[in-house]
């Protein structure tokens, strides 16, 4: 009986100071939320680098410092008996002593990253990771026919024959066009050009050739449509159906014969059903190039900032605008990384939310702007002016045809630059409605050059021209665009003035 008396007594003794330890804790533990200033001395160190945590023995206001100096004694008196009551009854000694306990350091705080925030008009971009770059340049050589496909249900001569159509075509472009372009190009037009990190080329298409071959110093060509993007997987799944190649032959037959592509014949080829779109006619224009693909991106063009990947899925119902883009990676003729990003995107004035996403993509850098067979739309105020006003606005300088920004507003914004010969233009149906009269006359009086290869909708190089203009700086001041212009025809009753 005697060591259960010893027990009992050394209990009764304790318990007043386990009860008033609960209480201090309990005080502790419902007190304001304005630190003290030894938290807040604690809050100062590093993340990594805590402060230790004082528990129940600091108070919070001096009323509980008071009680805690005058209990100090008793507490530790209770420290030993609680440690020797439990060795008593479960005959160990306590593995760590119960003030250490109190006094460990809070575990540090989990240190989590902030969000990447993406700026306003910035695109989300993802990698498509099952290709790699070999792969996607031997499907991009397969597509611009100069390697046959080494599978899939083709006969040989099928093959064979792809590849002889696709060389001829190249050849033809090359010999027409393209050689004497890059001449030109390094003579009469670069002491004009501005050096620019970006171009944009909206009515464009797919074009990547003229793109490229204008501008090969830029390091990135922002190419915009009404085609849809397409995806690496569908363009893989060229090589396994006879039926879809012979889409994108016909194609490229258009590009070759005429220097540009038809909306309406692309988006008829290119966005049907399969939804090919126009990554195989980019890939395949790249390579024949020598350009070497590096890798390919998916993504889209939002209005708000996320460090995550939209969903593209068709079935979500997008909760703010956002415009679809595919980006290819490459080189170009060995030389450093460069990128060519296809936006899919309605230029007209209704299409308000997603051009302001898209003009606040473009102009995150300085940029030039190239208008080639645009069907005259930036003529008709009524309906493509914000387009027209952000490349006078914003754009370091533009080179065009006559169907893009009217003369008369290119000379009143900047320094022109006249190359070819213009007299009217050359679809018949636009001269009607879209003869510059200011434009044949300075080209009247200052008779330059004519270009060595054809352009645009002109049949010939003997009439075909280029407009350069250098736009002024906005301390120089650029004018605001006044008066109306020619009504832009919906459909053109031509072959030829469909782009």
């Amino acid at each position: 009986m005697e060591p259960f008396k010893k027990i009992f007594l050394n209990f009764v003794q304790v318990l007043p100071c386990v009860f008033l330890v609960s209480c201090s804790l309990f005080k502790h533990k419902e007190a304001p939320t304005e630190s003290s200033p030894a938290q807040k001395e604690d809050q100062t160190l590093s993340p990594l680098e805590p402060g230790p945590l004082k528990g129940a023995l600091q108070a919070e206001n001096q009323e509980a410092s008071s009680v805690e100096s005058s209990q100090s004694s008793l507490f530790q008196e209770t420290v030993a008996s609680l440690a020797k009551t439990h060795e008593i009854l479960f005959k160990e000694a306590p593995k760590e002593p119960l003030r250490k306990l109190l006094e460990q350091p809070a575990a540090p705080p989990s240190l989590v990253k902030p969000p990447i925030k993406i700026p306003k008009g910035a695109a989300v971009f993802q990698k498509t990771l099952a290709f790699s770059a070999e792969t996607l340049n031997e499907l991009s050589q397969q597509l611009a026919g100069m390697t046959p496909f080494s599978n899939g249900i083709w006969e040989d001569e099928a093959k064979k024959a792809f590849c002889q159509t696709a060389e001829d075509g190249w050849t033809n472009l090359k010999t027409l066009m393209l050689t004497s372009l890059e001449l030109w190009r390094k003579e009469p037009l670069a002491p004009f050009l501005p050096a620019m990190p970006r171009l944009f080329y909206p009515f464009g298409g797919p074009d990547a050739t003229y793109a490229l071959e204008l501008f090969p110093h830029v390091d990135e060509y922002i190419l915009v449509g009404l085609e849809s993007t397409g995806t690496i997987q569908n363009t893989q799944g060229i090589a396994k159906t006879k039926e879809l190649f012979d889409l994108l032959q016909k194609s490229m037959k258009n590009f070759f014969k005429r220097g540009y592509f038809i909306t309406e014949y692309m988006a008829k080829d290119l966005s049907n059903k399969k939804n090919l779109g126009v990554l195989p006619v980019l890939l395949a224009q790249m390579v024949r190039l020598g350009g070497v693909i590096s890798e390919i991106q998916e993504g889209v063009l939002t209005a708000e900032a996320s460090s995550e990947m939209p969903k593209l899925d068709r079935s979500a119902r997008p909760t703010f605008p956002k415009l679809k883009a595919i980006r290819i990676i490459f080189k170009h003729n060995n030389n450093k990384e460069k990128t060519l990003t296809y936006i899919r995107c309605e230029l007209d004035n209704k299409n308000k939310e997603k051009l302001n996403i898209l003009f606040d993509f473009v102009s995150q850098q300085n940029f030039c702007t190239l208008l080639k067979s645009a069907s005259y739309a930036l003529h008709n105020s009524k309906e493509f002016s914000s387009v027209r006003n952000f490349i006078t606005r914003q754009s370091c300088a533009v080179l065009q045809d006559d169907t893009g920004i009217p003369f008369q507003i290119l000379k009143k914004n900047g320094d022109v630059h006249l190359f070819g010969f213009y007299q009217k233009p050359a679809v018949e149906i636009f001269q009607k409605t879209n003869f510059q009269k200011d434009l044949a006359e300075a080209y009247k009086a200052a008779r330059p050059k004519s270009l060595p290869f054809r352009l645009g909708y002109e049949h010939s190089a003997d009439s075909s021209h280029l407009i350069l203009t250098i736009f002024k700086t906005k301390d120089e001041g650029r004018l605001e665009e006044k008066g109306s212009a020619p009504p832009l025809l919906e459909k053109d009753a031509k072959e030829d003035g469909k782009k």
